[in-house]
Order: structure tokens, then sequence, then C-alpha cells
């Protein structure tokens, strides 16, 4: 069997398929190479089963037809079958079939492939005639134009004007200087010849005016410029890249000194050998075309045989073998046998991870780890805007307004340490909420806090003000507004003559102004011991009930006490004792040190919530305190 070549490079080429595999594709290792971009690395195979050619597409990219029809799977074959691979076509011919003509089978129509072949050849042949004919036509007229210029013709002994002289007359004017035509006789005529042509000849009375030599044609011509023809490019540059970078750069077997990714100049025109080369990392080899087909793509580099990959996410994470570090990633090991092995990355901010990974000789191995995170983040909004932001005892920002609502758009702090942590929100009025907020591992805390701050004054159509903070505001322009320490109130639009927001010196002093008339009410216009009991409570409580009555009535209940601290002790390990009295005492755990130096300095007013765990030698104790904070 043999394949002829109808259509793509080298066209009208025979190929003897002998019994052999042919394969078809881009690289180096196919029976027939075909370098362009459309064509799969390995297109397909064509097979010799039993008694019968089988042609078989190997998962390529733009698929292989058969007689216009593509193909799923492997299809049988018959001389005639058109076989197409992207812009190439072949015919399979039978080993009895010659060579120059393609065979038909008698009484069966050709295949759909072999008629628009031939409809195609015929067209173009047809076509070829035609130029022909006319080329023939176009040279004919220019040599019958060349002759009847550079010729002097005569009608009736009479000299004909010639393009030269008409070109002359049209451009002076006048009628060119007429030619005198001088015909002697031979000298071996008889003599009563010359003697007649001498009687005919008279003498002129005036000098003879010698004529002058007849315009030159070629004195008129003017030969065409010289066009210069523009220089085919024949060297240029091309952009070589490989994943992972830094590989040695190879050109026709020459080192160019180049790592990927690298510009390559003066790269000549034509077919071209490119090859890779990356410690731990197998060679790769690919060809080009400039200016053609250039690689679009980085070329994809595999691992060597006892190669071993290691990246985490995220990078920078110190590789550990038992005491051996291996490197930071992402960081490639050539150096352990053949095994098995349990690897630790200590990523900065993350947790220890351990990796198990198996090194072989025979094929390279590549781990990706996701590192947990110690460190979470916070993205915080505030009621109202224009917020510092404290964290432990560092300022991270200010909130800002978003275009006319109330709350703020949130501030972002990113790797803060996970668990606890004292956060401290103060307005540019001076009102300060503080708290404790739960960063989680590896995620992000979204709160928005509220500080309950006046924000408007309205001036009613009777007369009356109302100061407050703006709960809601419709459409239609009623509004709902909360005075500090009241019920909110829904105004109407109609009764509503003006309102305006408040300026921070208004917040503060209609803020102090409401303290002195209401101490219960805190710093945003509500107490923060809503609901708790007070330690002159507790105590008239305690004296007034039977140690055994408290016991039995109060023990394992939570308690949400409100008061100021007399003395704060530590206890084991991180737990700190807060007395309020000789004879109440509260167990909190994981204080920040910015909490304890405020509780120890100033002692404010706080709020613990706890568990009580009843009368022991005349204290009552209450443990797993929390301090809940201003906005929880």
């Amino acid at each position: 069997m043999k394949i002829r070549i109808i259509k793509g490079q080298n066209e009208g080429q025979v190929i003897e398929l002998g019994n052999a595999v042919f394969t078809i594709g881009r690289e180096l290792d196919n029976k027939f190479i075909i370098n362009e971009s459309g064509v799969s690395r390995h297109h397909c195979v064509l097979r010799f089963v039993g008694d019968e050619w089988f042609v078989e597409d190997l998962n390529s990219s733009n698929g292989v037809q058969v007689n216009g029809v593509r193909i799923e799977h492997g299809q049988p074959l018959k001389p005639g079958d058109v076989i197409t691979v992207f812009s190439h076509e072949f015919e399979l011919l039978g080993d009895g079939d010659e060579v120059p003509a393609r065979p038909q089978s008698e009484g069966k129509p050709a295949p759909e492939g072999s008629r628009r072949q031939a409809a195609s050849a015929d067209s173009g042949e047809a076509f070829l005639w035609l130029k022909i004919a006319a080329l023939v036509v176009i040279l004919g007229l220019i040599v019958f134009l060349l002759v009847r210029i550079l010729r002097t013709p005569t009608i009736g002994g009479e000299t004909v004007q010639t393009p030269a002289e008409a070109v002359e007359q049209a451009q002076t004017g006048e009628p060119a200087a007429p030619q005198i035509l001088c015909i002697e006789p031979p000298e071996d005529a008889p003599q009563d010849m010359q003697a007649t042509a001498e009687e005919d000849v008279e003498e002129p009375n005036e000098p003879a005016v010698e004529a002058p030599a007849p315009p030159s044609f070629q004195a008129n011509y003017q030969k065409p410029a010289e066009t210069k023809e523009q220089p085919v490019r024949t060297e240029g540059s091309m952009l070589v890249e490989s994943e992972p970078s830094g590989a040695r750069i190879v050109l026709d077997g020459k080192d160019t000194g180049l790592k990927t990714p690298g510009y390559l100049k003066r790269v000549r025109q034509g077919r071209h050998r490119v090859e890779l080369s990356l410690e731990g990392y197998e060679d790769a080899y690919f060809q080009v075309t400039y200016p053609d087909n250039l690689p679009s793509s980085p070329t994809r580099l595999r691992l060597s045989g006892g190669s071993l990959l290691v990246k985490s996410e995220p990078s920078g994470a110190h590789v550990w073998l038992e005491r051996r570090l291996l490197g930071v990633t992402p960081c490639l090991v050539r150096d352990l046998p053949q095994g098995r092995y349990e690897l630790v990355l200590r990523g900065p901010g993350c947790e220890p991870h351990k990796e198990k990974v198996t090194v072989s000789e025979q094929t390279g191995t590549a781990v990706e780890v996701s590192l947990t995170k110690v460190l979470g983040n916070l993205e915080l909004s505030t009621i109202p805007a224009d917020c510092k932001v404290f964290v432990g005892s560092v300022l991270y920002g200010v909130t800002r307004s978003q275009g006319g609502r109330n709350e703020s758009a949130p501030l972002y702090i990113d790797n803060l340490q996970a668990g606890d942590v004292a956060v401290r929100v103060e307005h540019v009025s001076g009102v300060a909420l503080n708290g404790r907020l739960h960063i989680p591992k590896g995620d992000t805390l979204r709160k928005t806090i509220d500080l309950k701050l006046p924000t408007h004054r309205a001036e009613l159509q009777d007369g009356r003000v109302i100061q407050g903070r703006l709960l809601e505001k419709n459409q239609a322009g009623d509004i709902l507004i909360e005075p500090i320490g009241q019920q909110p109130e829904r105004i109407f639009n109609p009764q509503l003559a003006s309102l305006r927001e408040l300026r921070s010196d208004e917040i503060r002093s209609l803020l102090e102004e409401s303290r002195k008339s209401n101490p219960s009410i805190g710093d945003g216009g509500s107490s923060s011991s809503s609901g708790a009991m007070e330690i002159v409570e507790l105590e008239a409580l305690l004296n007034k009930s039977s140690e055994e009555e408290f016991n039995a009535s109060k023990t394992g209940k939570q308690f949400r006490l409100v008061g100021k601290p007399q003395a704060i002790l530590p206890d084991k390990g991180n737990v700190v004792n807060i007395f309020f009295a000789k004879h109440i005492k509260c167990q909190v755990a994981d204080l920040s040190p910015e909490e304890k130096d405020k509780l120890m300095h100033e002692q404010p007013r706080i709020v613990v919530v706890g568990i009580c765990a009843g009368i022991r030698d005349g204290i009552v104790t209450f443990r797993n305190c929390a301090l809940p904070g201003d906005f929880d």
C-alpha cells in the first residue's frame, strides 16, 4: 500500500506504507511530520490489521476526516479514500495502482474527497490555459507596437509622419522639418537610366539647405526609473518560555547562553530545533519555523527520575526532613535515595504540616501543600463612620463614610493573631467603645459595631427640636429618629421643617448633657450594663440568704455583674482574680496586657459574665468569667 500527498507540503509525493505502523503528527518521532500549530504532537496512525488498513485518531485537537467525514475511532480504508489531517490530504493507493493517475473503480463513483480534488484540478488547469492565452495576446500586441514605432513607412512615395514627429508637433505646435528622400541609381544601371536621372534633377537657384536629421525615437524615449525591491525579512527575534523558568536554551545544537524566558535574536528564516535543559527535569525539544510557526505558550518541563518538587500555599515554607533543612518552598530536592519519607513544612504564620512522599528513580514526584494559617483577618464597619480602630494598643485605621449611609465602608485588617483580641472603636467626637473579638484561624471575621451615637437634628413645624439617632428615612421623606434614652419616634414629612447631620462637637455636648441628667446612660446613649446585677444588689442578696440557701439556688447559674473592681490579683497560669468586695471574686482568663493595665490603674466600672461556683470559706466565686465589652 502507498499514500499520495494531494494537498500540503511535498504535494504529489508517494510514500510506501509497507506493513509497518505509519504515524502522522508534529513530533519528530512520527513517520510523517507536519509542523503546524493545528496538528497535534501525535495526530493519527495508519495500521495494517489482518488484511485491511485502518486509520485511528490519537485524541487529536482538530480530528481526522476520511472522505470529508470526521472519524471517532478506527476507520477501515480502501484504495481511493482521502484522509484529511488539518491542512494536508492523503490518498490511499493500492499496490497495483499507477502512481501518476489516481485510480477510479469502474462503475463505482469516486469518493467525495476524490471528486472534490478532481474538480479542483480541472478548474485549476482551465484557469492556467486561460492565463497563457492572455499572456500570448499581450506579447503580440507589444511586438506590433514596437514594429510600428521603430519603422518609417512610406505610402505612394511620400514620407509618413512617425509617432516621434507627431509628439514633437504636439509639443511645439509646428510641423516637423520635412525629410528629403534621395534615391540614386545603382552604379551598374544602364547609361540612359543614369542620364535620365541627372536630367530630371534641376539645380535650385538658392543654396541647398541640408535637411535636419530625422528625430531619433531613442532620443525621446525615457527609460523608466528602476524600483528597488523591498528586502525580504530573513532574520528576527523569537521568545522561548518554559514552566518552570530558568531552562538553558540550545538552538540548532548551539548553546545560546540564554535561559527561559529569553529572546533569541537574529533567528534566520526557516526551520529550527530548540532544546531546553534544566537540572532536575527531563530535556525537552521541539521544532519551530520562523516566522510562520513560533511557540505560543511556555513549554512544560517534566521532572526527571529521583527528583522531588515541593510547593506550598503560601510559599516560603521551610521543608524539614527530621533535623535536616531541605530548602524553602518552592524547592527541588535531588539527593534523596529512593523510598518513603515524612516531611514537615513550617510556613510563616502557619501551623506545621506533615506530608508523606515517595521518591522513585523512574519518575519525578511533585507535592503541593496548602498550609493552615494561625493568623486571621478582621473586616470592621462602624455606625457612624469616622471612627478610629485600635487592636490592642495599635491604631490600624479610620473607618470612612460610603455615600450617605449610616454604616461606614469596611476597614480591612489582615494577619492578626488568631484568638481573642481587644478592640477599641473611638469616634471623632471622643466617644469610644471597648470589647473583645475572636479572630478565626485562616479566615476573616466580619463585624459591624454600632456606637449608638446621635447623628441628626430634626426641627418640626410646631417648633419642637428632636436630636437623636436616625434609624430610617423612606422615599416619602418620613423619618424614624431615636432620641437619647427614649423610644424611637416617627415623624412624617409634612411635620418636618428641616433635617441635618450633627457635628462632632454637637454630638459630644449632647452626650455630656444626657449623662448629667441620667448617669446610667453610657457613652453611646445606652447602658452597657443592661440586664446586669449591680454588686450592691448581690451583697444584699448574700446578707438575707444563708450560705446553704444561696448555694442551693444559685450554684451553676450564669450571672452578669457590673461594678468597680477593688483589687486584681494573679492566680494560676493566665487566670486573674478580680475582687469587687472582700467576699466577691471573679476569675477571668486570657486578659491582654492592655486590659490588665487598664483594670489595675484606671479601675473603671466593668461588666463581668461568669458561672456561680457557690460560697466557700465565706467567699462567693464566679468562674469562667469574661469581660463582654461594650459591643458584645
